[in-house]
């Protein structure tokens, strides 16, 4: 098992923006091991290592949407699994289309991992999404 949270980080809102960036937009080591922590508290699995990916995936086509990923991370565990997350701060005036975008999001995370003439095998994902306060979900939702 591994050690929870220190009860200083626990405390912390990560929900403020500036926060959010401090803490984990950053690649420095304090803040990949203040994300190891936090991703493997909230997670209950033992990270020992992660990867930052690029956040802004490249248009395939030229119709196609953008989307930024405000932290997008590869973790490996201490079983050795690889995992993709998707770490987001999310403002709650986007709650007409939260649901619609996560699983946008969501959808950009897995067909990435496709390669022509092989298998559809991936990595599992992950979306955490933060955010001020929980928004009314459409029925579609």
């Amino acid at each position: 098992m591994f050690a929870p949270t220190h009860p200083v980080l626990a405390a912390l809102d990560y929900r403020s923006n500036d926060l959010f960036r401090y803490t984990f937009g950053s690649e420095d080591q304090l803040s990949n091991k203040i994300l190891i922590a936090f991703l493997s508290d909230l997670l209950g699995i033992r990270i020992v290592r992660l990867k930052i990916r690029e956040s802004e995936p490249v248009k395939t086509n030229e119709g196609e949407k953008g989307i930024r990923f405000d932290l997008l991370v590869e973790i490996f565990d201490d079983q050795g699994r690889e995992m993709v997350v998707n770490l987001e701060m999310q403002n709650y005036r986007m709650k007409g289309s939260l649901s619609l975008r996560s699983q946008a999001y969501l959808s950009r995370m897995v067909s990435s991992q496709i390669v022509a003439g092989e298998n559809y095998e991936f990595c599992p994902v992950i979306q955490i999404m933060i955010v001020n306060r929980l928004p009314n979900m459409k029925k579609h939702s």
